[in-house]
């Protein structure tokens, strides 16, 4: 390994440390000082603000190091964000259905919606703002760069496709192997999350959740607003209801039941379906 893939080798992995302490931190402290309901939308923003500067560092991972180690880190931040995001989604699909199906009333859907959207907005300049504290060359490089190329490849009726087929097949594989084989079930989860990531990578990105996607892709050059949101929402979306019309027989996608980790949090038990 060269010296300059040793250094961003070393400065990657004191961002995710970096990332994940604070985020942990956070946490802890919003479950001693924050009543339940409060709880809640700070997990929502602190899961999608963490889940999106993960992602923004993955970028980095695929570029320097390849597709193999990349694989390693989506499947293991996938199985970090299972075990550490608690009653936090992350993503709006599950909170829609909750509402449309009466689950949740409007005023908690408008409140989660909103701290998505808040940690979509600032996850970016939260990401950029570590990188250029870092000492590594490639961090800075890529600190300075504030414009994207969209990753929709393909005309919009197939990545409309691609993403609702993505977040279909990938809720139920994953609802049913946690219910199956419980604990078991989330390393299966994870490895699904990267394979499926994998193979659309070069389609659309393939995000199969509509807030990381807007994170990542809004006003990216490539593609309009509309295109992106027909593939990165409308399709995930879709995708939810259908699995919740399911619910007879397979889980709401987004439910978790999180098992025990030595993490020093608590898990909430008012919490239900999420």
């Amino acid at each position: 390994m060269g010296e300059i893939a040793y250094t961003t080798l070393l400065a990657t992995v004191g961002y995710y440390v970096t990332v994940i302490t604070t985020f942990r931190i956070c946490r802890y402290i919003a479950l001693r000082v924050l009543p339940p309901a409060l709880q809640r939308i700070a997990f929502e923003f602190l899961a999608t603000l963490q889940m999106c500067m993960t992602t923004f560092e993955n970028g980095i991972v695929f570029q320097v190091f390849g597709i193999k180690v990349y694989s390693c880190v989506l499947f293991f931040f996938s199985l970090v964000s299972q075990l550490e995001f608690g009653i936090g989604r992350g993503n709006p699909s599950g909170v829609l259905v909750d509402f449309f199906t009466g689950r949740e009333d409007v005023l908690t859907t408008g409140a989660l919606l909103g701290v998505q959207g808040l940690a979509a907005r600032l996850a970016f300049p939260s990401a950029q703002l570590l990188r250029s504290a870092l000492p590594c060359p490639i961090h800075r490089t890529f600190s300075q760069i504030w414009s994207c190329i969209s990753y929709l490849k393909v005309p919009i009726a197939w990545g409309l496709w691609y993403e609702f087929l993505a977040s279909f097949m990938h809720g139920l594989f994953c609802a049913n192997v946690k219910k199956r084989f419980a604990t078991a079930g989330y390393p299966l989860a994870a490895i699904a999350t990267a394979c499926t990531t994998i193979a659309g990578l070069q389609l659309t990105g393939m995000y199969f959740n509509p807030i990381l996607a807007s994170a990542a892709q809004l006003g990216c050059e490539g593609a309009t607003n509309w295109e992106h949101f027909i593939v990165y929402w409308l399709g995930p979306i879709v995708a939810a209801f259908l699995l919740s019309a399911l619910n007879g027989t397979w889980a709401i996608p987004g439910e978790r039941v999180v098992p025990t980790v030595a993490t020093g949090l608590e898990q909430d038990k008012n919490s239900s379906g999420s």
